[in-house]
């Protein structure tokens, strides 16, 4: 087995028994929690130089190939914080949440090469460099312990610090940097200190290649753009499907009205799948915004299906608010609290929830053409960059609760008026001589990744009917 800190006997244990063998032996090609862990210490502060203003902020690290994520709170006025049992000798990325779990900064180094920055490293020391939150970038003191690795992506033309792609994350502090600070690490990137040059030029961790990762990027394209189906062998390892930990993680965001109070509900599904090769049986849980979970913490439970499959919905308090690019996390905790070795995996919720319909916004909109039921989408885009246009829809019919009929979904395009519009129910199922009174329901639904789990769900009130 790689090297295991004398430190770190409990953890040394935990990994033996997910699959490496005993200590001091090679990891089985099926081990999925092996490597080398280090606790690792840091201190951030603003530009400006204060410590106290990030208190209660989040800093996480992110391994390039898996996506496992360590997080770690701010939690005191000096800046502290900790990781505990961090895999150092993973490539590691860094990114800085407001306590809310939004985006804030990502970690950006300047490269060799004109107009591009390197993110990803290997931690060398226990003390991590100070990081200093300058807009929406992470920039390190020094790069002392810091092994930076051969990943460039470009840089906005204005700014050689800043990557493309943080513009997408909607923040407006501009970047504050010194020329001292450019002096310094555009020298030492290109000096003595022994960095690892890879011989991949990009990183598959950010398919797009804009200095945002998969993991974080709502909009990476290239193989996130195209449906990952769970159930394939070959299948390409997609931004929420996983080779460690857990096969997939999903998040769902439902907004549905009570049928008689017409009361609006959102509503969050979380589901997990818990690989075979991890054979300690963890504890499941979500962590993040206590605005959003109503806690810090909100446990999965096993859906007893015998897969390892855990799950767990919340419904949302009428003043929560969620943003694109706000951050959850699925976590999977191993031993004790004293003792706790910990995995995350990290969900980027990609639409503000406020730019979303509420369910009781629809109004039913059918009519009766030669007895067939013509339904027209009750939702309305609100401009051609709403984010309906990249949702579909469908609509089903019940005889009292019983579901008899549902429809094939279709594109909903704001810009087609007419070819996407409407959806016909036929005539056959329903009963004309005795004018039975039926209810339907519209429902949009986002595309997502992996098949069975979209990201958003918005249903309409069910509507009445009544056959001619």
């Amino acid at each position: 087995m790689r090297e295991v800190q004398t430190n770190l006997h409990f953890y040394a244990a935990v990994i033996a028994l997910a699959g490496c063998g005993n200590v001091g032996q090679s990891p089985a090609t099926s081990c999925s929690l092996c490597g080398t862990y280090n606790d690792l210490s840091g201190v951030a502060s603003t530009s400006e130089g204060s410590l106290s203003a990030l208190q209660g902020w989040v800093v996480a690290a992110f391994e390039r190939d898996t996506g496992i994520a360590r997080v770690e709170t701010i939690n005191n006025t000096s800046g502290k914080f900790k990781f505990k049992h961090l895999r150092t000798d993973q490539n590691q990325t860094l990114a800085l949440l407001s306590p809310n779990y939004r985006i804030q900064a990502v970690l950006s180094i300047p490269a060799p090469e004109s107009k591009a920055i390197r993110q990803w490293v290997k931690f060398k020391s226990p003390q991590i460099p100070k990081l200093i939150n300058a807009g929406n970038i992470i920039q390190l003191e020094s790069l002392d312990g810091i092994e930076v690795q051969n990943f460039s992506v470009p840089a906005q033309l204005q700014n050689l610090d800043l990557p493309t792609g943080v513009s997408k994350l909607g923040l407006t502090r501009p970047s504050q940097l010194t020329s001292q600070y450019m002096q310094n690490i555009q020298g030492r990137v290109s000096g003595g200190l022994g960095l690892l040059g890879s011989t991949a030029k990009s990183s598959s961790s950010d398919y797009n290649n804009n200095g945002v990762i998969k993991w974080l990027d709502p909009y990476d394209a290239e193989k996130d753009s195209t449906k990952l189906d769970l159930f394939a062998a070959d299948e390409s390892n997609g931004k929420q499907l996983f080779t460690q930990g857990v096969k997939y993680f999903s998040v769902q965001v439902t907004k549905t009205a009570d049928e008689n109070t017409k009361e609006n509900l959102t509503q969050l599904t979380f589901t997990t799948q818990v690989l075979e090769g991890t054979e300690i049986t963890p504890t499941v849980q979500m962590r993040g915004a206590e605005a959003v979970l109503g806690k810090s913490l909100v446990s999965l439970l096993d859906d007893g299906t015998g897969t390892r499959t855990y799950q767990t919905q919340i419904k949302l308090t009428s003043t929560a608010t969620i943003s694109a690019f706000d951050v959850i996390f699925l976590e999977l905790k191993f031993g004790s609290d004293a003792k706790a070795w910990i995995m995350d995996f990290p969900w980027t919720f990609p639409l503000d929830l406020s730019a979303l319909p509420a369910s009781s916004d629809a109004t039913a909109k059918s009519a009766w053409d030669s007895g067939n039921l013509i339904v027209t989408n009750p939702f309305s885009a609100k401009s051609s960059s709403d984010p309906l246009n990249s949702f579909f829809w469908n609509v089903r019919v019940y005889s009292d609760t019983t579901l008899i009929w549902t429809s094939q979904y279709k594109l909903f395009d704001a810009s087609k008026t007419t070819a996407n519009a409407t959806i016909s129910a036929p005539k056959s199922i329903f009963n004309f001589n005795n004018g039975t009174t039926y209810k339907y329901v519209v429902t949009l639904q986002s595309d997502d990744q992996i098949p069975g789990h979209p990201a958003y769900v918005i249903q309409s009130q069910r509507f009445t009917i009544t056959a001619p």
